[in-house]
């Protein structure tokens, strides 16, 4: 087997870090309270009737340190309001209740005050959720999110992706979860075929497709699911014949013949990373920033031998 070529195909929808972590990670702000600091009303002030359950306007909060402030004014007679946080990936996606999220319950007793509770989470929206039982309150419900701007936030956005695709390159890892495709010129002699850039991430979207000899449509045939097994346990991961199966034995085209297509990655989520990948990825976005030509000045080399030894347990070996 040899394999002739590799490529990304679809890119991953979000990057290991954020830029807020990024520009913490540098001391990177704008140092200007007003720039760095945004209030949205999720509930906007009024007073409302009792209700079994309303929902708050949705507030992106991604790349923010966050709180939910709620300002209670009157509370009639024995009523009872009771405000939780709700978060979701998407304002259509499935919104859930934030652990530890839920407020402490305002009546006639305790209002005429503010609350208020910080978001941990990392899911891209955030809202309230009340329940104002029988009778009248007025209030209302506003997300105060820090997020520190600066000049070179498109700069630092773009250093997070190169950061990332070096650190992938060193390691010969796919970090977060991407389409991966690479070419053979024939089918092994062996049993397995072994997939470049672990940790082979899923079966999702895995396909072993080729061209036959003077066919005039590429890729036009395709190895059945049902004669491999799927290992995404070793690191590098294989594709397997089961017993009694080959692998095609076709005459193929010239040209990269063979494609296997497979899902690559830790995972779909930031938290899958490893943390040490991560950290090297923050220390390659600050000395890119700090050191944007080819001289460098005041270079940490305990930083940069820092960065080594953060990736050398993750390191894969094998080619490509």
């Amino acid at each position: 087997m040899a394999i002739l070529r590799m490529a990304q195909t679809v890119a991953p929808v979000l990057e290991p870090v954020t830029l807020l972590e990024a520009k913490n990670h540098m001391r990177v702000d704008s140092g200007d309270i007003a720039d760095d600091t945004t209030v949205s009303q999720t509930v906007v002030p009024d007073e409302y009737t009792p209700t079994t359950g309303t929902n708050g306007t949705p507030v992106d909060v991604a790349n923010s340190k966050t709180l939910m402030i709620v300002n209670a004014g009157t509370v009639v007679g024995s009523g009872k309001l009771d405000i939780k946080m709700q978060e979701a990936d998407s304002t259509g996606g499935i919104w859930n209740d934030v652990e530890d999220g839920s407020f402490t319950q305002i009546t006639v007793a305790n209002d005429n005050a503010t609350f208020e509770l910080e978001y941990t989470g990392s899911k891209q929206y955030l809202r309230s959720h009340h329940v104002l039982a029988t009778a009248n309150a007025t209030f209302t419900v506003n997300i105060t999110e820090q997020a520190p701007t600066a000049v070179d936030d498109t700069l630092i956005t773009t250093l997070i992706t190169v950061a990332r695709q070096h650190v992938e390159r060193i390691t010969n890892l796919s970090l977060i979860n991407q389409t991966r495709t690479f070419y053979m010129d024939n089918f092994p002699n062996s049993n397995e075929i072994w997939l470049p850039r672990p940790p082979f991430s899923s079966t999702s979207g895995l396909a072993i497709e080729y061209t036959g000899s003077g066919e005039t449509t590429a890729y036009d045939n395709a190895v059945s699911t049902s004669t491999y097994s799927a290992d995404t346990i070793s690191k590098p991961g294989r594709l397997i014949l089961r017993d009694g199966y080959t692998w095609p034995s076709a005459s193929l085209e010239t040209n990269n013949p063979i494609r296997v297509t497979y899902l690559a990655g830790y995972g779909s989520n930031r938290s899958s990373v490893p943390e040490p990948l991560k950290q090297a990825i923050l220390i390659t976005i600050d000395e890119l920033y700090e050191n944007r030509e080819d001289t460098v000045f005041n270079l940490n080399v305990g930083q940069i031998g820092w960065l080594n030894r953060l990736l050398a347990p993750y390191k894969n070996w094998w080619p490509m």
